[in-house]
């Protein structure tokens, strides 16, 4: 049986970790942190991404068992939840009576 975390659960602390070597100053922004770590930005901004989600759903997340398949726990959907939550803010953020734009 496998004893890994999922790797969403992997990429959620390496998310954390970064988002803490920002803060602290020990990388100038992202590129530098993709820079560090040979990866592209968007990649970078993708895991960064993962922070947006929900307390209650990292919480879950670092509850996951090691083993589970990422089949139950896939990052692309995570991400998905992530930009509905940061779009549901920016709505949240807009005056009431603010024009809306035509569609």
């Amino acid at each position: 049986m496998p004893t890994e975390p999922p790797l969403v659960v992997k990429l959620l602390l390496k998310a954390e970790a970064w988002q803490a070597d920002l803060e602290a100053g020990r990388v100038k922004n992202r590129a530098a942190l993709a820079a560090r770590e040979r990866t592209s930005t968007v990649r970078v901004t993708q895991v960064l991404r993962l922070l947006d989600l929900d307390p209650r759903i990292r919480w879950w997340l670092g509850a996951v068992p090691p083993g589970t398949l990422a089949r139950y726990v896939a990052e692309r959907q995570l991400r998905g939840i992530a930009n509905v939550a940061r779009a549901l803010l920016t709505l949240a953020r807009v005056p009431r009576g603010a024009p809306t734009p035509a569609v």
